[in-house]
This record gives structure tokens, sequence and C-alpha cells, in this order.
């Protein structure tokens, strides 16, 4: 038996964090723990320690459940890649984007828009969140809006233009 088999195989960025969470452990309670540890092929995998500390003679007995949600963290770092992507692709769009609720009370809330739909419109982004879609339209296209809503709610891929004001 090597007594620091364990610790060794940890990642050194998890390391101290790991470590810190057992010599912290709440013997009062559940305590919970993620690591990557080096297999035995090199490469690492994430760990879930979940573990209760019994008070033994002598020293501290660790009882628990290790659990590989490698898998999970894979997918975690996918869907932020992802977002990421997204968030540039809207944030760096040249054409206006405008988010906004689609039904209940706040319907046609702006909920976010890109930097191109605040400059065509005249707004920073912080004035622009939060209006009511009417707010933006031009006079006359008010009455257009809840209907174009109705269309898109329903499923309809609409093609229009529609006439805005700027600030």
């Amino acid at each position: 038996s090597q007594p620091d088999f364990w610790r060794k195989r940890l990642h050194p960025d998890d390391r101290s964090r790991a470590l810190e969470a057992f010599y912290n452990a709440d013997a009062s309670g559940q305590n919970i723990v993620e690591y990557r540890w080096q297999h035995r092929d090199g490469s690492y995998k994430w760990f879930q320690d979940r573990f209760v500390v019994r008070k033994a003679v002598g020293k501290p007995e660790f009882l628990g459940v290790l659990s590989d949600i490698t898998e999970r963290k894979q997918a975690e770092a996918a869907l932020k890649e992802s977002e990421e992507r997204y968030r540039a692709l809207f944030q760096k769009a040249g054409d206006a984007i405008i988010i906004m609720e689609a039904e209940g009370p706040d319907a046609g809330k702006v909920v976010a828009v890109n930097q191109a739909a605040a400059a065509m419109h005249g707004y920073d982004l912080e004035e622009i969140s939060g209006l009511h879609i009417s707010e933006l339209d031009a006079p006359g296209e008010h009455k257009e809006t809840a209907k174009r809503m109705e269309r898109i709610l329903k499923g309809e891929w609409i093609v229009c233009e529609i006439l805005h004001r700027r600030k």
C-alpha cells in the first residue's frame, strides 16, 4: 500500500482544493468535492466524492461514494463553448437582433439586443433593454406587431419589413 497513491494522482490544478475538502471535512454532515484523478493510462477523469467523516480511535475514517462524472463535465464544457460561440455571434452580428418576451404579461418586452440593434435605434445597450417593442415602432406599426407575434407563436416563419424609429 502506498500512502500517497491517491494524493499523487490528483490533477495539479485540483490538488489543493481536494485536499482542503478532506482536511476540513465536516463531521456533522455529508461532504462533496469534485476533482480530476489520473487514470492508469495517464489521462485524467473527473470524480465526485461524497463522503462523511466518522470519528474513530486514533484518526478519522472517511466513508463515501466515488462517482465518475467525466461525461457530465465534458457535456458542461461543450455547453459552455456553445454558449460562448452563440454569445459572440449575437454580439458581433452586423444585423440587428432583438430578443423579446413572447408570452405572458411582459410579451413584447425587450430582453436582449445586440450592439447593431442598439446603434440602429440610437440607444445604448442598457437603455434599450427593458423597453417594450412598441416603444421602438414607428407610428402606425404597433397594430401589426401583435399580429406578427401571434403568427410567430403559431410557428409561422415570417419575412417582413418593419419600420422603427430612432431615439
